[in-house]
């Protein structure tokens, strides 16, 4: 035998009186702000400092680029490339004695700021050149390690200091 639930016809007065509060201060605040715009909007704007457009472009640093291109690279130790450029590209040749000894992947990585460099291999070429990577202020190591078709891995160095 089932009972009849008893509260299925009640209200609660706590509930309609939280719903009055919330419905009343919506509309005081919204008939506020109908009636009286300037008030607040007077409040915003002198918090807020702007410049003008120009000024915005003479803070922003300079995105000077350079390409540069060496004949060979060797496992010798170079002398560092001097550059004022933020942005390298590197071209360089490939010089390595034993022809056969193709390289099969070559990585690039900044050791001073850790970015990996993506390097190309041009089909029918004898070089290899880069992505444009950033340069930090001073001395950027650049290490390069390419693997050879036979196993053979090997590890160069190119530095350069940007100005």
């Amino acid at each position: 035998m089932l009972l009849p639930n008893r509260k299925k016809h009640t209200h609660s007065l706590r509930l309609d009186l939280v719903v009055f509060v919330a419905v009343a201060a919506f509309l005081f605040f919204s008939l506020r702000n109908t009636l009286f715009p300037g008030q607040r909007q007077a409040k915003i704007e002198a918090t807020v400092e702007r410049e003008p457009a120009s000024l915005l472009e003479e803070k922003r640093p300079e995105l000077s680029t350079q390409l540069v291109r060496l004949p060979c690279l060797s496992p010798l130790p170079t002398t560092p490339q001097s550059t004022q450029a933020r942005l390298v590209k590197v071209e360089a040749g490939l010089c390595q004695g034993d022809k056969a000894l193709q390289p099969v992947r070559l990585r690039a990585k900044n050791l001073d700021s850790g970015e990996d460099i993506l390097v190309f291999f041009p089909k029918g070429k004898r070089m290899v050149t880069t992505n444009y990577f950033a340069l930090q202020a001073g001395e950027n190591r650049i290490q390069l390690e390419w693997e050879f078709g036979r196993g053979v891995k090997r590890v160069e160095e190119i530095r350069f200091f940007r100005d």
